[in-house]
């Protein structure tokens, strides 16, 4: 049985790291993003539950599903070539995500899953201060804040 062992929101501001590389000093949002990974560090997580609203990078207007579980083994990003940061290649954690899936479904959530997944920006800036060498592997979860009708709270 899986636990979670700590929850944090951040921002993903897509030039962050490239202001931050170039800034003279450490900038406020960099300090804060390492005061949240010593966080995550201290909970030593197994794998990283991220949930995100994807920006029309994996879906669009025709096929938007309202939850998305991804299940890909392993996937990279950034995806946009406007986005000043290092391109990863990220683990995914399949039977875990497919355990959520499951899971989600027989207590009646309507869940979609993605086997092939594109990381963008809002995904990465977070995992580039929080996950920095990629050991973790993620499970992205995608909630659907652009198309409506949108999930309520």
């Amino acid at each position: 049985m899986a636990k979670i062992v700590v929850a944090v929101g951040v921002p993903h501001p897509p030039r962050l790291v490239r202001e931050a590389a170039d800034a003279f000093e450490k900038l406020k949002p960099e300090i804060l993003m390492e005061k949240v990974r010593g966080h995550v560090e201290n909970a030593s997580p197994d794998v990283i539950i991220e949930l995100d609203s994807d920006h029309f990078v994996n879906f669009f207007y025709d096929n938007v599903p309202a939850f998305c579980v991804g299940l890909a083994e392993e996937t990279e990003g950034p995806q946009e070539i406007w986005c000043p940061m290092p391109h990863y290649v990220v683990k995914g954690h399949v039977p875990m995500a497919r355990s959520f899936l499951a899971y989600g479904i027989d207590a009646y959530f309507d869940l979609a899953a993605a086997e092939e997944l594109r990381l963008h920006h809002s995904i990465m800036v977070p995992l580039h201060y929080l996950n920095p060498g990629m050991e973790l592997p993620v499970i992205p979860l995608y909630v659907n804040g652009f198309a409506a009708p949108t999930p309520t709270a």
